[in-house]
């Protein structure tokens, strides 16, 4: 790809608008990636959608605009100082000559860099160096903050109250602070006044005077993909960033902060061991999967929707943020869980992300160039439990002892999924416990499980098998039996390889039910997904999970369930992670 600047001062890929109003943006992951779809090594994936929304803005606030429309960020990322330095210097003097050509003309410019965030829920993460801190906005470590206290109480301060009210989660560097010395906005800023390269030196100068205000904005998928969302969040940026000569005092109280670092407090040092809760459903008659889960005890909580359906298409929703505990569960954003009269109920009204090729899912961002938002999905699903399932203690315990021990409950389900404005009602079975898909500190080499409600004679029971081996050579069987760890040896447990086009072609077991008998399942997988998942230290894991017909004891359609194999991808796999300290989010349903 060419990275030379023409005679015009412009780029094949880049395109540059120039506007009137004293307000530049810039996308600076606008791109398309260039590799290979079918690789597993998961590039870091552009912000899909980003190109064309700040285009849009740029008309309706009649903005100049510098849009990177088709440089793959892998090649070079536009949103990191070093790499404009060695590859594109020229895009730093541009981007000085246009704030300067605009400070000369109005006094002060904003620049606004448009992201996306490839998060589902309706979110905006508002970057300029700050974090919320327990309600308190206070500077990231190692940033200088981008804007001035006028603009954060007058502009920033009132969008967010605005967003929020429109029911999209508006936060300040919950995720991405743009702190980072590397990151584009910091360049906006006084920290290089004594560089040696004359561009950032020249934008430093501008920003010492109080003349720019800059800010990162994160747009996650809801806001950024075609639909009535997209159309609303363009125009709540349009009307904030119109300029005005004499602002209204913000509605909520002023925020006061100095442009400069500080150390962050000290973090405790009790362990809390990071796990997945897991709501999973299997309609074997529609083929419908659902697996709903619940992060706790990490960095960040989150929560997740996946739903399988006939032919390969996969729903996802995907949140982050505040966990919110009620007497009989818990919620998510639009996410909640409860418990109520021996059942969990499972209750979700969001849009969510249409993928019409599960396979897809190996090349993230190919998987979301072909994916479409619903705005109106609902879902609620309830399964019937065998034995009482207490929500709260089984957190406590992921957080203390990790979800590998916690014993599963199995039951038959039920509910309504609203999609494309069709109803489809559920009769499956279903199980809560540990994650199907939690990597638990992924210390594995591999790992295979599966889990299956079947008619015994009669009689409704569950089993699930779990499987991994260490890399130090040690195998780990566990075998769940009727809701507990059971101490009844397992025969036999096979499942072959999956790859990123195949599911396994054999999955089947043989134990001892704890009751001198012998009971063989041979499964028959129906739909299945394939992800690459970022594991420890920049690692790399596939995981294939799916829908499973079982044979019970040759008694053919007895049985219905999951399964689910990852494996640590080889070294030359690692993928690198975003050089402000946050990963990318580049796995919209794990």
């Amino acid at each position: 790809m060419n990275t030379e600047v023409h005679e015009d001062g412009s780029a094949g890929w880049l395109e540059v608008i120039d506007g009137e109003a004293p307000i530049l943006l810039i996308a600076p992951h606008g791109g398309i990636a260039v590799g290979k779809g079918d690789s597993l090594s998961i590039p870091k994936v552009n912000d899909l959608h980003t190109a064309v929304l700040t285009r849009e803005l740029s008309s309706r606030l009649n903005a100049s605009a510098l849009i990177n429309t088709a440089m793959d960020r892998n090649l070079i990322d536009c949103n990191r100082i070093g790499q404009l330095v060695a590859s594109v210097p020229w895009l730093l003097g541009l981007l000085a000559d246009r704030i300067e050509e605009i400070i000369a003309t109005h006094g002060s410019v904003v620049v606004v860099s448009i992201h996306g965030w490839n998060l589902i829920e309706p979110r905006v993460d508002i970057g300029i160096g700050l974090r919320d801190r327990h309600g308190a906005l206070t500077p990231a470590r190692g940033a200088m903050v981008s804007v001035s206290e006028q603009f954060l109480n007058h502009t920033l301060l009132p969008l967010a109250a605005r967003l929020r009210s429109d029911g999209i989660a508006a936060t300040f560097g919950m995720r991405y602070p743009a702190a980072d010395a590397n990151n584009l906005i910091q360049a906006l800023t006084p920290r290089n006044s004594n560089s040696e390269i004359p561009s950032l030196r020249r934008l430093a100068e501008s920003a010492d005077c109080g003349r720019i205000e800059a800010v990162q904005l994160e747009l996650s998928i809801a806001l950024r993909f075609p639909g009535a969302r997209r159309e609303r969040i363009l125009d709540t940026l349009g009307d904030a960033l119109v300029p005005r000569r004499n602002p209204a005092r913000a509605a909520s109280p002023s925020v006061a902060m100095v442009a400069q670092t500080v150390p962050l407090s000290p973090t405790s040092s009790a362990h809390v061991h990071p796990g997945r809760l897991g709501f999973e459903v299997h309609d074997p008659a529609r083929q419908i999967g659902i697996l709903a889960s619940f992060d706790v005890g990490g960095p960040t909580t989150s929560a997740r929707v996946m739903i399988m359906m006939r032919g390969g298409a996969i729903a996802m929703y995907t949140n982050e943020g505040r966990l919110e505990r009620m007497d009989d569960g818990l919620r998510i954003g639009a996410l909640d869980l409860r418990s109520e009269a021996g059942a969990i109920h499972v209750g979700l009204r969001a849009a969510m992300l249409i993928t019409p090729d599960s396979a897809s899912y190996c090349d993230i961002e190919r998987a979301l160039s072909r994916s479409a938002l619903d705005e109106a999905v609902e879902l609620e699903a309830t399964i019937k439990l065998a034995e009482p399932f207490d929500i709260s203690a089984a957190l406590e315990r992921i957080g203390r002892d990790g979800p590998a021990i916690l014993a599963p409950v199995f039951g038959s389900a039920s509910g309504r999924l609203v999609t494309g404005g069709a109803e489809h009602r559920l009769e499956a079975v279903g199980r809560i416990g540990a994650g199907l898909t939690s990597l638990d500190g992924a210390g594995f080499l591999w790992r295979r499980s599966i889990w299956a409600v079947f008619n015994d004679d009669g009689r409704t029971r569950g089993i699930e098998l779990r499987e991994q081996g260490t890399p130090d050579d040690r195998r780990t069987t566990r075998l769940f039996a009727d809701d507990a760890i059971q101490p009844c040896p397992v025969v036999h447990f096979v499942m072959t390889e999956a790859t990123p086009t195949r599911p396994p072609a054999i999955i089947g077991a043989t134990f001892d039910d704890g009751d001198g008998r012998r009971i063989r399942l041979d499964g028959s997988v129906t739909e299945f997904v394939p992800l690459v998942r970022p594991g420890p230290n920049g690692a790399r894991i596939f995981t294939a999970l799916g829908l499973v017909s079982f044979t019970i004891d040759d008694k053919p359609g007895a049985g219905a369930g999951m399964f689910e194999q990852s494996r640590l991808l080889p070294e030359n796999f690692r993928a690198g992670s975003k050089r402000d300290g946050s990963r990318d989010n580049t796995e919209p349903s794990e």
